[in-house]
């Protein structure tokens, strides 16, 4: 289990392989995330792997506080967008306008979303059996079975009415109140088509 409930706190310790505390001037009121998505960009584990000879490749999150090492090894498939993007998206005239056309509101989005997990997993698996001279370190951060809870059991398309928002916990049920969607349901189609996947890539990696 991690050693903090939000994902910005436990990578920013994990790829650090230290606690918060000790990287962190903890008594700082100014503290901000900021300074945890620098310690996850320029993190310890990184520059031993660096200083080690190996090759990185890390795939581009949704979460823009999690984009570690340098911006040209971090792959992204078109049409790519972080939460920050979402966001805005919803604060706009389009998902109306969706809802208008007879979509739902998050529907562009969501497809972005879907787009985003479904090539990164596809790009790892086809990249597996590769060969390289120097050994490579692989990073990929994937926002699944994370809301918004875009995937049934058997991959497809999850259909929902509310926001394409990364939202969770509290936040989701705020939102999800007065329809009949519920958090644990969501989040087990996610988890149930996420496992599916992960078991290839493993494969494949094994193969």
């Amino acid at each position: 289990a991690s050693n903090y409930p939000q994902t910005s706190h436990s990578l920013a310790s994990a790829l650090n392989v230290d606690y918060l505390p000790s990287l962190l001037n903890m008594s700082d009121t100014s503290l901000s995330r900021r300074t945890l998505a620098e310690l996850i960009t320029h993190n310890r584990v990184f520059r031993s792997f660096d200083a080690a000879g190996y090759e990185f490749r890390t795939y581009s999150s949704e979460y823009h506080l999690v984009q570690p090492g340098r911006p040209a090894q971090r792959p992204a498939p078109l049409g790519y967008m972080t939460d920050f993007g979402y966001t805005v998206y919803e604060t706009t005239a389009a998902p109306a306008i969706s809802e208008w056309l007879g979509f739902t509101r998050g529907w562009a989005p969501l497809s972005l979303h879907r787009r985003h997990v479904r090539w990164t997993l596809d790009d790892l698996v086809g990249r597996a059996a590769e060969r390289h001279e120097q050994p490579r370190f692989v990073f990929a951060h994937i926002l699944a079975p994370h809301p918004p809870f875009a995937f049934n059991a058997d991959g497809s398309d999850r259909h929902t009415r509310l926001p394409a928002l990364f939202n969770d916990g509290d936040h989701w049920t705020a939102i999800a109140q007065g329809t009949d969607e519920t958090y644990e349901e969501g989040y087990k189609e996610a988890l149930a088509f996420l496992n599916t996947r992960v078991t290839a890539l493993v494969r494949s990696i094994l193969l």
